[in-house]
């Protein structure tokens, strides 16, 4: 498995000019805001969930999820819509509760796909592969802000990145901003630290460009576009759980279930300053502090998971009080993301 430190790190970034010219810009929360558009079929590869047997490692995957929730499985469904029941369910949850890992593949999951892939194209020794300059890698980050909420690079003498990429041109594209390496397709999966981590690249591509993968930082799934033929193989692999989707399918999307769950809270909000949203994988509980005039007001909650964590959380709303479609939104929206934290989503 490649080191961090010994990647390819490239300055190119000329070379991913593509990427831009066919990456949505996240207005229409589509797949081909992730991925490129202009492949011929989609896969949206599902991370494993964690095992909740002491010391297991066994990938809980999501239908496993379903066939304890009773849940449906759809192709373009977040974990909560599986991982949260409509009913209570007395059999014990099997995985741990923390939820699938977001930007970033499994590493048994990584090899499934990296097989897969180097087998449709041309070009497996020759890769392109962007990681996202947010992530900090032995306790060196990427990236620092001050107190302007400016960023800059920032270098230290165990930093992996060589300086040339650190303080070099970054690809840049809509809402994030990437390094760059290139090597064969297995230098999607790279490892760092004494106690080995691992991480994948969040987008990457051979120098064909007959597919390409991206792992969206916060997703909890990974998009490949590429040829229907490789769409088939991935949806077919043991090794993997993957799903076909169209290019135009929504990315981020809440299970309306949960937003019918939540809609009797914002209005005890509203009207009584508190309210508990009780569901089969715990409750939250949440008060409403309003200005007397208009302005900003605040949202508390406290999260209990029936999974064994708790969290809690304070969030400024809106508080006008001519209109109240603004603050509504924003207390659904607020409940709905506490909703589905309680199942590590």
């Amino acid at each position: 498995m490649p080191l961090l430190e010994d990647l390819a790190w490239s300055t190119a970034v000329d070379h991913t000019r593509w990427l831009a010219d066919r990456l949505g810009d996240h207005s229409k929360n589509t797949v081909t805001d992730v991925v490129p558009a202009g492949f011929d079929a989609y896969a949206r590869v599902l991370h494993p969930a964690k095992d909740a047997t002491p010391g297991g490692r066994r990938l809980i995957r999501w239908r496993d999820v379903a066939a304890w929730s009773g849940c449906p499985m759809e192709p373009e469904a977040p974990f909560h819509a599986v991982a949260i029941p409509q009913e209570p369910v007395a059999a014990t949850p099997p995985w741990s509760g923390q939820g699938p890992c977001q930007g970033s593949l499994a590493v048994a999951d990584a090899r499934s796909l990296c097989a897969v892939v180097r087998r449709h194209t041309r070009t497996p020794e020759d890769c392109w592969f962007c990681l996202w300059d947010g992530y900090g890698w032995t306790g060196v980050p990427l990236t620092s802000g001050d107190a302007d909420g400016e960023s800059e690079a920032v270098a230290t003498a165990d930093d992996p990145i060589p300086a040339a990429v650190r303080h070099g041109p970054r690809v840049e594209l809509p809402h994030r901003s990437y390094l760059l390496y290139r090597g064969p397709v297995e230098c999607a999966l790279v490892q760092w630290g004494e106690r080995p981590r691992h991480q994948t690249a969040n987008l990457w591509w051979p120098e064909d460009r007959g597919w390409c993968v991206a792992s969206e930082i916060d997703l909890a799934w990974t998009y490949v576009g590429g040829s229907v033929a490789l769409v088939r193989a991935l949806v077919g692999n043991p090794g993997l759980e993957a799903v076909e989707v169209a290019p135009d399918s929504p990315v981020a999307v809440v299970e309306p279930r949960i937003s019918r769950l939540v809609e009797p809270a914002v209005e005890a909000l509203l009207s009584d300053g508190e309210a508990t949203v009780v569901t089969p994988v715990g409750s939250v509980e949440a008060e409403l502090q309003l200005p007397r005039r208009s302005g900003r007001g605040s949202l508390r909650y406290r999260a209990q998971s029936a999974l064994g964590h708790h969290s809690s959380g304070t969030h400024a709303v809106a508080a006008t009080r001519r209109d109240r479609s603004e603050l509504r939104r924003d207390l659904a929206g607020h409940l709905e993301h506490a909703v589905i934290n309680l199942v590590g989503d």
